[in-house]
Formats: structure tokens, sequence, C-alpha cells
């Protein structure tokens, strides 16, 4: 699994994380955070950097625009160090 993978893979638990908690969803995200995930997925791929990407935070480039960037702020405030209890190794090797 490459970077990029790793990063899919952790942003997207975080989000179900947060849809759970904060929307009540069960099984299936709502609908505004499937959009996000998606939205945050298709960024992600054409990420210029590829797999010698920095963390988001630390990039010059801005991928997101205003709208998801709040939203995704939002659910990494969130998700962020409750989604390490769930995947300890997949978090350490994020950071």
């Amino acid at each position: 699994m490459d970077k990029l993978d790793n990063e899919k893979k952790l942003l997207g638990d975080m989000i179900d994380l947060y849809c759970r908690k904060n929307h009540n969803s069960k099984d299936d995200l709502c609908p505004d955070c499937k959009e996000l995930k998606e939205y945050a997925f298709y960024r992600l791929s054409k990420c210029p950097f590829g797999n010698d990407k920095k963390s988001c935070v630390n990039c010059k480039i801005k991928c997101y625009d205003n709208k998801h960037k709040d939203r995704i702020k939002e659910v990494m405030k969130f998700s962020g160090w409750r989604i390490f209890f769930r995947h300890p190794i997949l978090t350490i090797k994020h950071f």
C-alpha cells in the first residue's frame, strides 16, 4: 500500500467516524459526508506530489476549495485524536 492509499484509508475512516457520531448514520454515509469523501479522494488522486506528498497542512498548494476545506477541518478536528485509538499504526504512518 503506497502513501496515497494510506492517506485515503485514514481520511475515509475519519469521515466515516465523523458521520457516524455526528449524523447518526449506521451503515451508509449521509449525502453530505459521502460527497465530501468523494471530493477528498478525487483531490488526493490529483495531488501533483503523488507518493512524495507532505501532510496537506504543510503543503504550499491548497487543493480544497473553501467550502470543502472548512468541512474537512471540522472532520479532522473531531476525528483526529479518536482515529488514533481505532487505527494507531496507520495514524503513526501518516505523521
